[in-house]
C-alpha cells in the first residue's frame, strides 16, 4: 500500500496503472499457490496410512470360536478336550489322554466323558479329512497338532462362549500366554459379552438361540464350538 501511495503521488497515471496490475498478479499468484506441506500435515497422513494398515490387518483375521470341556470349576483343572471351528467351517477337535482321571464326577461322566469320540483303548489317534483334524492323545500330542493346524491362517482371533476357563486351559495347553502361537490375536473375544451388548440375556440357552437342538451333542467340545459360531453370526444380524 506504501509503494501504491508513492507511485500516485510522484508517478503517472500510465505507472500507476501498471503497478496495479503486477500488485493484482502478485495477490492472485499468492492466492493461487498451492500450500506448503506442514508437519502436522504430514503427521495426519501418517497417522490415517497406520490406521488404514491397522483396519486391514484387522480385517484379515480370520475368527476361531472354540469351547474346551474339563474336569471341574477349581484351580486345578485339567482339560479334558477342546473344539474349534474357523468362520469358513475347517475344523479341529482334540480328546486328551493325560487329564487327571481322578477329579471326574458323576456329572461329568454322564455329561461329558460320555460324549467323547474316541475310545481312547490307544494312547493316540490322528484322523485329517479335507483340513478337519480329529486327534487324541497326551497334552504334548494335541498342542503339537494344533499349532499346526492354526498354522494355516494368516492371523487369528479367538472366539469363546464365556473366557473364565476357556482361554486360561487354551494357554495352559501352550505352557503360559507368551507361548501361544504368534499368529493368535493375544486378547480373546467372547459370545457372552456380545450378547450383552446386543441386548439379548446372556444366559440364554445357546441351543435354543442358535436352534441347534441336538440334545445328545452337548458338552462335546466341537459340538458347543459349532454353537457358539451360530449364535455370533445370529447375533451380527441384530441392530
Amino acid at each position: 500500500m506504501l509503494t501504491h501511495g508513492i507511485y500516485a503521488i510522484f508517478g503517472s497515471d500510465e505507472d500507476d496503472c501498471i503497478h496495479r496490475e503486477k500488485l493484482a498478479e502478485r495477490c492472485k499468484a499468492r492466492i493461487t499457490r498451492k500450500p506448503r506441506k506442514c508437519g502436522n500435515t504430514v503427521l495426519g497422513v501418517a497417522f490415517l496410512f497406520l490406521n488404514l494398515l491397522k483396519l486391514n490387518y484387522m480385517s484379515k483375521r480370520t475368527k476361531i470360536f472354540f469351547d474346551t470341556e474339563f474336569t471341574g470349576l477349581h484351580q486345578k483343572t485339567n482339560l479334558i478336550s477342546i473344539g474349534l471351528i474357523s468362520e469358513c467351517g475347517k475344523t479341529f477337535y482334540a480328546e486328551l489322554t493325560d487329564y487327571d482321571k481322578s477329579q471326574i464326577d458323576d456329572w461329568l461322566q454322564e455329561n461329558v466323558i460320555a460324549n467323547l469320540q474316541h475310545d481312547h483303548n490307544d494312547d493316540e489317534f490322528f484322523y485329517c479329512h479335507n483340513g478337519n483334524i480329529l486327534c487324541t492323545g497326551d497334552s504334548v500330542k494335541v498342542k503339537f497338532e494344533l499349532t499346526k493346524w492354526l498354522s494355516q491362517f494368516e492371523s487369528v482371533e479367538m472366539w469363546s462362549d464365556c473366557l473364565s476357563y476357556d482361554w486360561v486351559l487354551f494357554n495352559q495347553l501352550f505352557g503360559h500366554a507368551f507361548n501361544i502361537p504368534k499368529n493368535v490375536y493375544y486378547i480373546p473375544f467372547d459370545i457372552c459379552t456380545l450378547f450383552h451388548v446386543k441386548g439379548v440375556d446372556p444366559d440364554i440357552n445357546r441351543e435354543e438361540f442358535s436352534n441347534m437342538k441336538e440334545e445328545s451333542q452337548k458338552h462335546n467340545a466341537l459340538w458347543d464350538a459349532k454353537v457358539i459360531r451360530e449364535c455370533f453370526v445370529k447375533l451380527q444380524g441384530l441392530s
